[in-house]
């Protein structure tokens, strides 16, 4: 099954693949308060300081064709831990 499953979180909305990958940028995006940082920045800066956390992640490929990056819950609950150092 393609697609994706987009879940609203406050004024955010954070996509699932189906079998259960969390679309990072969306997931980095609400977790973040300030609104101030980029979630692509920050997640730049989280892969450069703990590149093991790409251990988690693959590429979902969109209808369009575009390729996001999604991470396993494991994952993300690395991102939960180190997020605070990057707010």
């Amino acid at each position: 099954m393609s697609g994706s499953i987009e879940f609203a979180l406050g004024d955010s909305s954070v996509r699932f693949t189906y079998d259960g990958m969390i679309f990072i940028e969306d997931a980095i995006k609400a977790l973040i308060s300030n609104g101030e940082e980029l979630p692509s920045a920050v997640w730049e800066k989280l892969k450069k300081d703990h590149p093991g956390i790409l251990e988690h992640c693959s590429s979902f490929a969109t209808e369009d064709g575009e390729l996001i990056k999604t991470i396993d819950i494991e994952g993300l609950d690395k991102i939960f831990i180190l997020l605070p150092e990057y707010m």
